[in-house]
């Protein structure tokens, strides 16, 4: 009997310890070094398997590093948030179609907005972030709660309850006034007491304005490193607010997806219906080929975060990147392909040499003029109608370039651009300098 379980609990070893023994770090590293090489992103990333940290590395110019282990983590708050809505679920403090009228009875239609609609982004409120078109009024001065009420009531709504959904950080703010309703605590001392301490979790923490121990949003301006202005913290709180490690990011997904925080019920609640390509109550879907992975993202003005789990093969990845030059999706999609061996193409960096030949103004009969410029070697356009802002091309090779459903190619022998957007060509000529 004792042979057969010794020989049952060395199977189980050598089947749990396989695919690390399979995952090449040197591959993540090569990448990681391909990166730097470039100076194209400061960060840092976690690897779990198992529960376990596989692997972990800073990575990018030091010159702001003062040792400090945590990054702002920004809407990925709106995952634990979630979190700490299902906990009162669990313990039947709240349900998911309460109206949000319970709590809230002053915001419009609020007698037709759910709890699930608030975590799910369908109950037609707008974006708190957002005040007359002014994206940066929580960006330096403090504000109160009821500042943040205010605007959202003086927002119109912009659907029918659960009929449509819109990314709605208003949505995330409710739900954080509501779980401090509920305790009868500011949010967070909840995410403390709830996270924080029973995960034993060293750095997360909500609402920290003096940034203790967090590293600086940053921006690459004039072919150097400055610190970027970003938000206010307890500004946003419970819908952007929370700073953390990535190894306290992946201890955070793991105890979520061993259900030591939360049941697996409602962890099922909280992950996007199959036909949602975004949706969700709390958790996002990410698919990389046949690879899944659910969690959330996060994005203030300079700091930018990942936090993905694989159910399947128990894997979880935390990024945490606060320098960002034009790399963010090649970035995640490079350390999944480095674990996964999916064969995505290494990014592209091109010279100012090269980037310079495609600067100018390209004129159409059928479409706007678009501006093309060199902005610390990366090239940017910029369509001349009102409204519109520089965007970013990432170079495909050498003489094209996409930038989401767009995308540019250069003839620079006959001096024409084709512009591409979903099935619709447009042909563009370079416009001669006459000075």
């Amino acid at each position: 009997m004792n042979k057969y379980v010794y020989s049952i609990i060395l199977i189980i070893t050598v089947v749990s310890t396989t695919f690390s023994q399979a995952f090449d770090t040197r591959k993540t590293d090569d990448f990681i070094d391909y990166i730097e090489e470039n100076n194209r992103a400061i960060g840092n990333v976690s690897i779990f398997q198992n529960g376990k940290e596989i692997y972990q590395r800073k990575f990018g110019d030091n010159t702001f590093d003062s040792n400090n282990n945590a990054y702002r983590i920004a809407s990925v708050t709106k995952l634990i948030t979630a979190t700490l809505i299902f906990q009162l679920i669990e313990q039947e403090k709240l349900n998911l179609k309460e109206p949000l009228s319970n709590y809230f009875p002053q915001i419009q239609k609020s007698e037709l907005i759910t709890i699930e609609q608030l975590l799910s982004h369908k109950s037609g409120l707008a974006d708190v972030n957002y005040k007359e078109n002014n994206m940066f009024w929580l960006l330096d001065k403090p504000h109160t709660e009821e500042e943040l009420l205010d605007n959202i009531l003086s927002q119109e709504i912009l659907f029918e309850p659960g009929t449509n959904l819109f990314y709605s950080n208003s949505g995330y703010f409710l739900l954080g006034q509501i779980l401090e309703i509920k305790h009868k605590k500011k949010y967070p001392e909840i995410v403390k007491e709830q996270i924080t301490i029973p995960l034993n979790l060293k750095t997360l923490k909500s609402g920290d304005n003096k940034l203790e121990n967090v590293h600086p949003s940053l921006k690459f301006e004039s072919k150097e490193w400055k610190k970027q202005n970003d938000f206010l913290l307890s500004n946003i709180i419970s819908f952007g607010d929370i700073t953390a490690s990535t190894n306290d990011l992946n201890i955070f997904i793991n105890a979520l997806f061993d259900y030591k925080i939360i049941s697996k019920e409602s962890i099922e609640m909280m992950k996007p219906e199959e036909n949602e390509s975004f949706g969700g109550r709390g958790l996002t879907r990410t698919f990389y080929y046949e690879h899944l992975f659910l969690g959330h993202g996060g994005d203030s003005l300079g700091s930018h975060t990942f936090l993905r789990y694989n159910e399947k093969d128990k894997i979880s990845i935390a990024i945490n990147i606060n320098g960002n030059r034009n790399i963010l999706d090649a970035f995640y999609d490079g350390i999944v392909n480095s674990l996964y061996e999916l064969n995505f193409p290494k990014p592209i960096f091109l010279s100012d040499e090269v980037i310079n030949k495609y600067v100018g103004t390209y004129e159409s009969d059928n479409f706007p003029n678009i501006i093309f410029y060199n902005i610390d070697q990366d090239l940017y356009g910029e369509v001349q109608f009102e409204g519109e802002e520089k965007f970013a091309l990432n170079p495909i090779k050498e003489n094209s370039f996409k930038h989401r459903h767009i995308k540019v190619e250069f003839d620079l022998t006959n001096e024409i651009m084709v512009l591409s957007i979903g099935d619709k060509n447009y042909n563009f000529k370079k416009i001669k300098n006459k000075f």
